[in-house]
């Protein structure tokens, strides 16, 4: 996971934002290697996580699904990932 963000209640004024971020795997972990593991933008911790990012480049190490889910929230309405 490239971030992993919560909040416990959906007033809370934070989040993970990036923009203008280059997302690339080291230049030392070839190719062959990186298709070993599956690499996502984040996935939630709490009920009400919400991250961002645009305007980036994302190399080919990021899973296509971009977001994984986390089978520790219960409500997917609550969590903003974009």
């Amino acid at each position: 996971m490239i971030t992993a963000q919560g909040r416990t209640n959906p007033n809370q004024n934070t989040s993970i934002s990036l923009q203008n971020c280059t997302i690339v795997a080291a230049p030392d972990f070839n190719k062959t290697e990186r298709q070993n593991f599956t690499t996502f933008l984040g996935r939630p911790w709490r009920n009400y996580s919400r991250t961002i990012v645009m305007k980036s480049y994302l190399g080919d190490m990021i899973n296509p699904q971009e977001w994984s889910k986390w089978g520790d929230y219960r409500t997917v309405e609550t969590v903003e990932y974009i």
